[in-house]
């Protein structure tokens, strides 16, 4: 069994139910390649952002993808090979292919557009974010709703709010029906950052007048809203 580390609960539930061999995995920053570690039964990775490289036991492996949650990925695919036997030392560079509308980055004619349009949920919004807030310069957001969260939904929206609020995007059009319109624009409504629409229509003028050249927008929503339509449309 291949799991992350630092997960409490799911190691209290496998020790009840599984009695098997269990890999903990564990991504870190490369900054953290020289601290002293408890010997435990983690494979660990260090990613090195800037070259977007990942150390893990003594290889330096090369990803075409950004981001953390990338990385992670590759970290739990290359324990899974380990565990069947497949030898990663003899590769050193991957170049993967992608769905259009995920890990996607395009230059328009100011800005660059990281397109993540084709799907979201709470988890890879946040994960897109944080990728963002890597970026230079001013930060912007088109941000179609999540849908298919049932009771939970307006809780996991508020939550990425609340996060974009305190974070260094400079602006988010958020997207949604003009069911739940008047719900989250008065929750926004004290929050400068936000401006809520419900045709993506309308985005395309809205991001282009606020944006300069050199920007950074990340697109990320539900397959619902089919941002990718207005890409070509952004300046």
């Amino acid at each position: 069994m291949i799991i992350p580390a630092n997960d409490p609960l799911l190691e209290k539930t496998l020790k009840e139910f599984w009695k098997g061999r269990v890999l903990k995995v564990k991504l870190l920053n490369i900054e953290n390649q020289k601290e002293s570690f408890k010997k435990d039964d983690s494979l660990r990775g260090f990613y090195n952002p800037s070259n977007k490289t990942i150390l893990i036991e003594e290889n330096i492996f090369e990803i075409s993808f950004e981001g953390v949650h990338n990385a992670s990925n590759f970290l739990f695919a290359y324990a899974v090979a380990k565990e069947i036997g497949i030898d990663f030392a003899s590769f050193n560079k991957f170049d993967f292919a992608i769905l259009g509308g995920r890990n996607k980055i395009l230059k328009s004619v100011k800005t660059t557009i990281y397109d993540e349009s084709y799907n979201a949920s709470p988890e890879s919004v946040k994960a897109c974010i944080k990728n963002l807030l890597e970026k230079p310069r001013n930060r912007f957001f088109i941000f179609g709703s999540m849908q298919e969260l049932g009771d939970e939904s307006v809780k996991y929206h508020k939550e990425i709010f609340n996060l974009i609020n305190n974070s260094g995007i400079e602006k988010c059009l958020f997207i949604c029906d003009k069911k739940n319109e008047k719900i989250y624009a008065n929750y926004l409504k004290d929050k400068k950052k936000f401006l809520v629409l419900n045709n993506i229509k309308d985005v395309p003028k809205e991001i282009n007048k606020s944006t300069k050249k050199g920007d950074s927008i990340l697109i990320k929503g539900s397959r619902y809203w089919q941002l990718e339509k207005i890409i070509e449309l952004i300046n």
